[in-house]
């Protein structure tokens, strides 16, 4: 795809997105959050644009909470429905329509979703893709194993 192209893409997608869109738009569903600590949450998500750096689309989850990292990617995000907070390093951010927040690369966080929450956002990716599948793939096996070693111990 040519930069102008791309670039084209990139206006539709944001041009198209007004506040009432990103609250009715219909997402396809992720399944359940793996890494869940409390609750059942399924995220959702509708990618509007996405090229080798960016991705933005809409995501929601229901109600739970679960860590979270940011592993080669910063992300902006704005809330249009739900609540809950996100607890980081800098304190609890409470989180609801009209909230804006910047994740950047290496954060970790937990969220805890009293109500389904959902959002716009932009993510770019900081590394290659591959660099990023291989870091999280290497990340997973590695708790996996971890995991695995423990129960053989207890």
């Amino acid at each position: 795809m040519s930069s102008g192209a791309s670039l084209q893409s990139l206006r539709e997608a944001t041009e198209s997105t007004d506040h009432d869109f990103a609250l009715q738009a219909r997402l396809a569903s992720m399944g359940p959050r793996l890494n869940a600590t409390a609750g059942e949450p399924v995220e959702s998500k509708l990618v509007l644009y996405s090229d080798r750096t960016t991705e933005i689309g809409i995501w929601e989850v229901t109600p739970g909470v679960f860590p979270a990292h940011k592993d080669d990617v910063c992300e902006l995000m704005q809330f249009v429905a739900g609540r809950g907070t996100i607890t980081d390093s800098t304190g609890v951010t409470e989180i609801g329509p009209g909230v804006v927040m910047f994740t950047p690369d290496g954060w970790t966080g937990t969220w805890d979703v009293q109500e389904t929450v959902r959002k716009t956002y932009a993510l770019h990716r900081t590394t290659s893709r591959y660099r990023h599948i291989a870091r999280v793939g290497s990340r997973r096996l590695r708790g996996k194993l971890g995991r695995g070693a423990q129960l053989s111990n207890s």
